[in-house]
């Protein structure tokens, strides 16, 4: 694995990122994304859902020849 010493560190060139959540706000990324939670401080309760989603419908372009229908 090559290790390149980062200075400005952003999404694409680091080995982790934090994202800022706020109450009410829902993150949705793709199940084989390796994730974890902090630990929960406070005596406030948090909850956490966690469910697949699938697309249905038409996505894509005709024109551009990206046109895929899922049903």
């Amino acid at each position: 694995m090559i290790d390149i010493q980062t200075e400005n560190f952003n999404p694409f060139n680091s080995g982790s990122w934090w994202f800022p959540v706020e109450t009410g706000q829902v993150l949705l990324f793709p199940s084989s994304l390796v994730h974890h939670v902090e630990t929960k401080k406070g005596t406030n309760t948090r909850i956490s859902l966690a469910f697949n989603i699938f697309i249905k419908g038409t996505i894509g372009s005709k024109k551009k020849l990206t046109e895929l229908t899922l049903t």
